[in-house]
């Protein structure tokens, strides 16, 4: 069986703050809400690609970073 990418917003805030960015200045450099970053640290709702690529890039690190691999059909 494969493996599917799944968002992991826990390692998110620990990337975002270890880059030293609060949720309202990542939210301003790429242009959402400080109440949307915190909804993908907690899980509430992912970004879907494209915005993944950006906030890995405004934080400097590769956007596979930001996901866990789990099997697939395992959700």
């Amino acid at each position: 069986m494969g493996r599917c990418q799944v968002w992991n917003g826990g390692r998110f805030k620990v990337v975002r703050e270890a880059a030293g960015y609060t949720t309202t200045d990542l939210g301003e450099i790429v242009g959402l809400t400080r109440q949307t970053i915190r909804n993908y640290e907690i899980g509430k709702t992912a970004p879907d690609p494209y915005m993944a690529a950006r906030l890995a890039e405004a934080l400097g690190v590769p956007s596979s970073i930001l996901y866990s691999s789990e099997p697939a059909g395992s959700s």
